[in-house]
């Protein structure tokens, strides 16, 4: 509208071809799919590819739950899925129990189970089916809160995957301009800076971003905008940092795959090659630190490494790890990685077991020499 824009006459089309269509990394469970742990990667990312689901009991007891999305910000609300809302409210005292369910492909979710009266309710972010569709609908619907009529369809555009296999694509700039008049850039974003987003994700386990960061790898290093591409550099990365090609094998960027492989001291390899490095001091500061924010914000309270810690967790089913960097109680700093595989234990005993040996590096190190333990 500040532009004089008041009506599109055309189409309105979420383009993602700046990378690859591929939505899913290679060994990703099936049943990660419907969750923000497995939200599909797009180059044309709103909300993080995610709906909030909020979940609440009814009034009274035998009634449905109260079953809604929460609302975007500054964005209407959205009618993106078809809910089947089996969820009755019970009695207050019964356990909660609360089933969700979306096929890959469907715009069904599937709910059932049961909530207690006064329950606190519940709020579960659940993965977009077609990240550039969403986002072309919730754009048409804030430009019409705002005024701006579209006469045309909401529509998409995906890339070919061909293509990446020869050279990267030229993305294409969405523009809104009148017929036979120059194109025209309305609005644009500039994002914060990449170290910022690298915090994001190192923090609070944002495996959507470390997907997306890959790929702009790719696309920077001309390899181009897939997993290919962004893999292809990384794997010259990491060799140049001095970890050897039997040590590893990645199949995404997150780590969801179970497919991928690195072995401890390849791990720490990594670590000590980014300590040296002019960025190493910013990207430690990436890290969830001990007993103090991101994933580490509830481990380590009260204990002597508490805030000595900076490591990144690595969760699974049957699989606990935690890699980064510590400090002992009087100053000399170390460089770990703890992986626990295919264990049966509950996952809160294999974490407890994780803790304890930091906490006995940070008391006991000061022992072990000169050097700082690795």
């Amino acid at each position: 509208m500040q532009k004089g824009v008041k009506i599109v006459d055309g189409d309105l089309i979420g383009d993602d071809t700046f990378y690859a269509p591929e939505r899913y990394g290679e060994g990703w469970a099936q049943d990660d799919l419907q969750w923000i742990d497995g939200a599909p990667v797009s180059a044309l990312t709103f909300n993080d590819n995610v709906l909030f689901l909020k979940i609440q009991p009814g009034e009274k007891a035998e009634e449905k739950a109260l079953v809604a999305i929460e609302p975007l910000i500054n964005a209407p609300q959205t009618t993106y899925y078809e809910f089947e809302n089996r969820i009755v409210t019970t009695a207050a005292g019964v356990a909660r129990k609360i089933g969700i369910h979306r096929d890959p492909g469907s715009y069904k979710v599937k709910l059932w189970g049961s909530i207690p009266l006064g329950d606190a309710g519940l709020s579960e972010a659940i993965a977009v089916e077609d990240h550039a569709e969403f986002t072309a609908q919730v754009f048409r619907s804030l430009l019409e809160k705002r005024g701006i009529t579209v006469t045309g369809k909401t529509t998409v555009r995906h890339g070919d995957p061909a293509q990446f296999f020869d050279q990267p694509p030229t993305p294409a700039i969405p523009v809104i301009a009148s017929p036979g008049a120059p194109p025209q850039v309305l609005a644009e974003h500039v994002s914060l800076p990449l170290i910022e987003d690298v915090r994001v994700t190192n923090k609070t386990s944002q495996n959507l971003h470390a997907e997306l960061d890959l790929r702009l790898i790719g696309q920077l290093k001309g390899t181009g905008g897939s997993f290919e591409g962004g893999a292809a550099a990384l794997k010259l990365f990491l060799l140049h940092a001095g970890l050897k090609a039997n040590e590893f094998f990645v199949l995404d960027g997150s780590g969801l795959s179970r497919r991928d492989l690195i072995t401890p001291a390849a791990m720490v390899q990594l670590l000590i090659h980014a300590s040296r490095q002019p960025w190493g001091a910013a990207f430690m500061q990436t890290l969830p630190v001990a007993g103090v924010d991101g994933s580490l914000a509830e481990r380590f309270l009260n204990t002597p490494a508490g805030g000595l810690v900076h490591g990144k967790t690595g969760t699974l089913s049957h699989v606990n790890a935690l890699s980064g960097y510590g400090q002992t109680r009087s100053g000399k700093r170390f460089t770990f990685s703890i992986f626990c595989n295919n264990h049966d234990l509950p996952s809160a005993k294999v974490v407890a077991a994780i803790d304890e040996i930091m906490v006995l590096l940070v008391t006991e190190g000061d022992s072990a020499g000169q050097n700082p333990p690795k």
